[in-house]
């Protein structure tokens, strides 16, 4: 089996799946979108209540400013689209406090950049993706929200369908 480096944090990983895509929008982000790559969380581990039981969660990747979790992306090796509704619905809910306000979902060569609040697509390009300097800005000018709590366990349903058909993770 092949491996990588990661870009972010170094760690090896196997090469299945959508992590060769991984590696390019990391890259992406850093070297055109001018985040550090201490903005970058990989492979963060959450754990959210869903009907009562525990359930895992790991997010590939996480932009985190001034402390906050300001974007969730999700690298993916098919069809992009496919995956919008499950990464607006994990952003929606997994912090209690707030929702993470931008979700977005890339092969690496494309991106959706979705607003977890409306859920509607923003833009449909790696060059649209908000940079640093642009999430600093929104948070600066935006309060961030909770997801409304009667409708959190839904949205933790919808999720979950969507994650545990997710292969090689």
């Amino acid at each position: 089996m092949e491996y990588v480096n990661d870009f972010i944090n170094g760690k090896s990983f196997p090469n299945i799946g959508a992590e060769e895509n991984r590696q390019k929008i990391e890259k992406f982000l850093v070297e055109e979108k001018g985040f550090l790559k201490e903005d970058i969380q990989v492979d963060a581990c959450f754990k959210l209540e869903i009907g009562g039981e525990p359930y895992s969660v790991k997010i590939a990747l996480l932009i985190v400013l001034d402390g906050k979790i300001i974007a969730l992306i999700k690298p993916v090796a098919g069809s992009i689209s496919s995956w919008e509704r499950e990464v607006v619905a994990v952003s929606r809910v997994i912090i209690e406090d707030y929702q993470v306000p931008f979700s977005m979902v890339s092969d690496g060569k494309d991106a959706s950049v979705l607003d977890t609040l409306s859920g509607k697509k923003i833009s449909s390009s790696m060059d649209s993706i908000p940079s640093r300097e642009e999430l600093l800005l929104y948070l600066l000018k935006n309060k961030l929200i909770p997801f409304p709590e009667e409708k959190r366990e839904r949205q933790k349903l919808v999720f979950r369908t969507y994650d545990m058909m997710t292969v090689n993770r």
